[in-house]
C-alpha cells in the first residue's frame, strides 16, 4: 500500500523539480539578453547587434517622427538628434518577458526593446527599450 502512494508523491516532486529548473533556466537567459540589450551602442554594425542579440522578433521599416522616447540608456543615442537626421529607419524589436515560457514572450511582454538602423550605413542610431511591467 505504501508503494502506491509514493509512486505519485514521488511523480509530482519529480515534475515540481523539472518546472523550477525551467523557470530558473528562462530567467537565467533572459537576464543575458537584458544585459546584452544594455550593451547596445551607437555606432554598432547591425551583424554585430545579431551576433550578439540573434535575429530580432520583428524587423520594421519605421519613420523617424513616429519613433516615441522610451527609456533610453546612456550611449545609445539621443532620440531629437535622430529625428533630424533621418527620415526613415529599420527597427529590430526584441522582447522580454521574465517568469514565463519563452515561447509566450510576444503575449504581455515584460519590455520591447527597439534598436533603431540606418539602412544605408547599416549601424545602430538609437536604441529605445520600454518596459510595460514590473519583473518582480
Amino acid at each position: 500500500m505504501k508503494k502506491v502512494l509514493s509512486i505519485p508523491l514521488i511523480t509530482i516532486i519529480i515534475l515540481i523539480i523539472i518546472i523550477l529548473v525551467y523557470w530558473i533556466y528562462v530567467w537565467i537567459q533572459e537576464d543575458r539578453l537584458m544585459k546584452k540589450i544594455t550593451s547596445i551602442e551607437e555606432g554598432m554594425d547591425e551583424d554585430e547587434v545579431i551576433r550578439l542579440l540573434g535575429e530580432p522578433k520583428r524587423e520594421v521599416q519605421v519613420k523617424t517622427d513616429e519613433i516615441t522616447k522610451g527609456w533610453s540608456i546612456p550611449g545609445q543615442g539621443d532620440l531629437e538628434r535622430v529625428k533630424k537626421e533621418y527620415k526613415e529607419l529599420v527597427s529590430y524589436v526584441y522582447y522580454i518577458k521574465r517568469y514565463n515560457l519563452m515561447k509566450l514572450r510576444e503575449r504581455l511582454p515584460g519590455s520591447i526593446h527597439s534598436i533603431y538602423i540606418d539602412p544605408a550605413s547599416r549601424k545602430v542610431v538609437y536604441v529605445k527599450s520600454i518596459f510595460i511591467m514590473s519583473y518582480w
